[in-house]
């Protein structure tokens, strides 16, 4: 039942699901953003976030387990399972099929991140290298199984986003990600 992406084909949808914070990752560069750059406490309470900083960095990893075993014993076609932790998006590129991705549309940046970037001078390239940025998982499918998808992880209390498609690559071609709100590509590592 291992899902690895061997079949993804172009046109294949992403759906991303909202991840609810940082996660586990970037903590570090969150800290030095926030805490040595600033005068901010841990225990200060941000309107923006509606809780103090460290409440909101301390929240726990969602873990997507429901929602993907909702979807596999529901029996949706998916093709291929991400979590979008370090790395970012890159680890759409952890599939085994010759595909790279273009993501066309994000949800807002939750305001922990635009807090982490504006404070610690962080360009959108390294955001999006070690932070999740409000995306917690990405599920590739055939586009006809998407309203069920999203069906699915409403069920669960998630919010799903359609933000990109699978595009054709070459063997030998080193695949990519490309992330069209931003101007960025990546590749590789």
């Amino acid at each position: 039942k291992l899902i690895i992406g061997q079949e993804i084909e172009e046109g294949e949808i992403i759906v991303g699901i909202e991840s609810n914070g940082v996660h586990s990752n970037g903590l570090t560069l969150a800290r030095e953003a926030l805490f040595t750059n600033t005068d901010m406490r841990v225990d200060q309470y941000i309107e923006e976030l509606g809780t103090s900083v460290g409440e909101e960095l301390l929240k726990p990893t969602h873990i997507y387990v429901r929602e993907v075993l909702n979807l596999i014993n529901s029996g949706v076609k998916i093709k291929g399972l991400a979590h979008i932790t370090s790395d970012g998006f890159l680890n759409l590129l952890r599939f085994t099929s010759n595909a790279s991705y273009i993501i066309e549309t994000l949800p807002d940046v939750p305001p922990i991140f635009s807090l982490i970037q504006k404070h610690g001078g962080i360009d959108s390239k390294e955001m999006f290298r070690v932070f999740n940025m409000g995306i917690g998982f990405c599920i590739v499918a055939p586009e006809n199984e998407v309203p069920k998808i999203e069906s699915a992880v409403r069920e669960q209390g998630k919010r799903p986003y359609r933000i990109g498609y699978a595009v054709k690559g070459t063997a030998g071609e080193e695949k990519s990600i490309i992330i069209k709100p931003y101007n960025l590509i990546g590749k590789g590592g």
